[in-house]
């Protein structure tokens, strides 16, 4: 049996417990992870390659909103997330609210094909 535990992240947490992510070198595995998951917990989880660390994690499939960054900056001039899809936006605005108590908006982005979720008014 492969331990799926052993490869810890020194630079990826969870948000929710605070404690360091698997991390996986490929797709693949971290797709064998999903299945191992799934098959010892019943737990649905998808694979993601992260953009901090470029390695890969799982996310629940509830929780999974595929976004990319975008040129546009946040207030404090981090890159903003863009989501493909209005839903996407909002399903990841959700998260957000349920995890964090925070509401967002979404709105379509000036630049590109996507939207970004904002915590000020939209017109």
């Amino acid at each position: 049996m492969v331990n799926f535990m052993s490869k810890k992240s020194s630079t990826c947490f969870s948000r929710n417990t605070g404690k360091a992510l698997v991390y996986y070198e490929s797709e693949r595995e971290a797709q064998q992870g999903a299945d191992y998951a799934y098959a010892r917990y019943e737990s649905d989880m998808v694979p993601y390659k992260c953009s901090s660390c470029g390695f890969w994690h799982l996310s629940p499939r509830k929780n999974h909103t595929p976004s990319r960054k975008c040129i546009c900056s946040s207030g404090s001039g981090r890159p903003k997330a863009l989501y493909l899809t209005q839903q996407d936006a909002m399903n990841r605005a959700e998260v957000i609210r349920q995890e964090k108590g925070i509401s967002l908006r979404a709105y379509q982005c000036p630049h590109y094909s996507g939207w970004h979720l904002t915590k000020g008014a939209c017109y």
